[in-house]
């Protein structure tokens, strides 16, 4: 399936071009958004703790990067 091999190229909104890993990444995060809503997905099988834990921490990490955003 064409899904499974990710193009190496993909050209951002702004016109500049990613290649390599960096393309091949920003496709398959833009598969992502198209098809989940998200530009990554994280298998719950695969964290440290529960979901719910996991939401909270994204949130707070969140909130914290747009509050040091806010201020710089």
């Amino acid at each position: 399936s064409s899904d499974l091999i990710e193009n190496h190229k993909h050209k951002l909104p702004e016109g500049d071009i990613l290649t390599g890993v960096q393309g091949m990444f920003a496709n398959r995060m833009q598969k992502l958004r198209d098809r989940l809503g998200y530009d990554i997905y994280v298998n719950e099988a695969e964290l440290d703790r529960t979901a719910d834990e996991f939401v909270v921490l994204v949130r707070a990490c969140h909130d914290d990067v747009k509050t040091r955003l806010n201020y710089s």
